[in-house]
């Protein structure tokens, strides 16, 4: 992505190296810093196993260390100036949950975790084995017996600064305490959620185009792992695909019984239709057959050579001539988008053309080839298309679903596929 797209796009990720698979590109690397008459010492690392969890295995290092044998790591360049709260380091843990990879639906939850180091911050030599002063993982802190998860700031915005656990309005009120723009920091936050997802969106819908009976019973909750720098910029450090959603306190029950319920009501899981006629399951297509109209139409909107225009216009947009898969996928996100709004949950992609400054569209564009491509995915632009003409941010507004009689028509036609 940073190829395609220029590395200022995507800076919220540490130089990052998988060994050994790429280990000459981090001897590379290591033998720039001496060449330069740097003091490598000075530079920090940290190491961690590819498939580990609960900060097991992890070190922090300033001299070459060769990975344990027979074993995949991470190395990554260590953010050595981190934003400090009480002269300790802190993490976000962030909740992200993608509805679907095509077209992409991505939420992130409004309620964070705040994860502290257990001791005072350092980056001297001394210091790097220490891990109560590198890590956050609460379970590498609380054997620890500073260690504390009980006190006001569970139900107050309030910070207490004896506790290693905080929700996401403490941390926001010390940072406005210090002046630092808050709502500027959330959209970094989602950006980033948003920019990371987009970097395997592709590839994951052509997995559950393969080997799945219906997208949308495809679903995932993710864990962000982020962390802000001296200056208050974002940093992706990892992403949990298996997120740990049980509690060591009452507050870590209360907030994750809250995503979990929030993520079990937006996904609204649907049972695979069955065939009556033939009794079996349906293939991964059947419910996505087009007919010749409706893969006309999406050809055209896809073709590489069309351009997205900026001008807004309805009557280039895929909205004009709609089809009955066009209303389908219509009913499917505003109806998600209404039981989003009941949660935590909220959505940060598809966004319309008018709150996408970010151009976030460009990243789900396909990459060129010597045969072709570099075309837009036809059910983005379609969402985005929605969202841009009918101003459907507000999920109690629900005169735009209704202006274009789409449950009544789609309630119809869904009827006829079943059959």
């Amino acid at each position: 992505m940073r190829k395609r797209f220029g590395a200022k796009a995507f800076d919220f990720v540490p130089e990052t190296y998988v060994l050994p698979k790429e280990m000459t590109s981090f001897s590379a690397t290591w033998r720039k810093f001496l060449k330069r008459g740097s003091d490598v010492s000075k530079v920090l690392w940290i190491m961690k196993p590819a498939k580990g969890s609960g900060g097991e295995g992890i070190s922090v290092f300033n001299r070459w260390k060769q990975p344990p044998n027979g074993t995949t790591v991470v190395v990554q360049r260590y953010i050595e100036r981190p934003f400090l709260i009480n002269q300790k380091k802190f993490d976000m843990r962030v909740y992200v949950f993608v509805a679907s990879y095509y077209p992409l639906r991505v939420y992130v939850h409004e309620k964070l975790l705040v994860r502290f180091a257990t001791e005072k911050y350092s980056v001297s030599n001394n210091s790097l084995e220490k891990k109560f002063v590198h890590l956050t993982s609460p379970y590498i802190n609380e054997k620890n017996k500073k260690y504390r998860t009980k006190g006001r700031t569970e139900s107050r915005s309030i910070p207490d600064y004896s506790v290693h656990k905080w929700p996401a309005k403490a941390l926001w009120s010390v940072l406005l305490a210090k002046e630092l723009n808050v709502d500027e920091i959330w959209k970094s936050i989602c950006a980033v959620c948003v920019k990371t997802i987009a970097s395997v969106a592709l590839r994951g819908a052509e997995l559950v185009d393969k080997y799945c009976a219906s997208p949308e019973c495809v679903n995932q909750l993710l864990g962000f792992d982020l962390i802000l720098d001296a200056n208050a910029k974002v940093w992706l450090l990892e992403v949990n695909t298996f997120p740990d959603m049980s509690g060591s306190n009452s507050y870590d029950y209360k907030l994750r019984s809250t995503i979990a319920t929030d993520y079990f009501n937006i996904s609204g899981i649907r049972v695979p239709v069955v065939s009556k006629a033939k009794g079996k399951w349906w293939g991964p297509k059947t419910f996505q057959k087009l007919t010749p109209d409706e893969r006309k139409k999406q050809k055209l909107f896809t073709d590489p050579k069309l351009r997205i225009l900026d001008n807004f216009s309805f009557a280039k947009s895929t909205l004009v001539n709609l089809t009955q898969d066009d209303i389908t996928m219509l009913c499917y996100c505003v109806d998600e988008w209404r039981r989003a709004s009941f949660g935590g949950f909220k959505r940060v992609y598809p966004l319309s053309r008018q709150d996408d400054d970010l151009k976030l569209i460009n990243l789900l564009q396909k990459p060129k080839t010597k045969l072709g491509g570099g075309g837009f995915r036809y059910y983005d632009l379609l969402v985005r298309d929605f969202l841009t003409h009918f101003h459907y941010n507000d999920p109690s507004s629900k005169n735009a679903i209704h202006k274009m009689g789409l449950h009544t028509d789609a309630i119809s036609f869904l009827k006829h596929r079943v059959k």
